[in-house]
């Protein structure tokens, strides 16, 4: 991820040093490309929002019960639910979990919303991973109802 940007960077800087030898049309159109299209960086987070076809959320009161989401307007919320910062491994209990399925599989996150322990932990690439929910995130899972 990285290396894509520093080379986006790196093409830039030489289309500006070889300014006069181009059209003045080109290079700003080239330009906006390049910018447009090399400072975009996905996470691993919008990764699997981008590929979830339905989250189903499970509340641990109810475990026989779940909700799911199935809209991509709604799916797509999620961007805005969880952060890319990284959480220490809290030793809380879980309130519930949140399953993304994709084409591929799925991924399952367990959730906490209590203020004092307020993070999502799941499994990456055979790695622990706990980030940290959004304000959002937090009064959208606080809001959950299951009947």
């Amino acid at each position: 991820m990285y290396k894509s940007i520093y080379f986006c960077r790196l093409i830039s800087v030489i289309f500006i040093q070889n300014f006069r030898s181009m059209k003045n049309y080109v290079l700003p159109v080239i330009i906006i490309y390049l910018f447009t299209t090399c400072n975009t960086t996905s996470t691993e987070i919008s990764e699997l929002i981008k590929q979830t076809d339905k989250i189903q959320i499970v509340l641990n009161e109810k475990p026989d019960k779940y909700l799911d989401i199935t809209e991509r307007k709604d799916i797509r919320k999620f961007n805005d639910y969880i952060t890319e910062d990284d959480t220490p491994y809290f030793k809380c209990a879980y309130d519930g979990h949140l399953t993304f399925f994709t084409k591929d599989g799925s991924v399952i996150m367990d959730f906490n919303v209590s203020d004092d322990c307020a993070h999502i932990i799941y499994t990456y690439a055979g790695e622990l991973r706990s980030k940290k929910l959004t304000p959002k995130g937090l009064e959208y899972l606080k809001s959950v109802q299951i009947n």
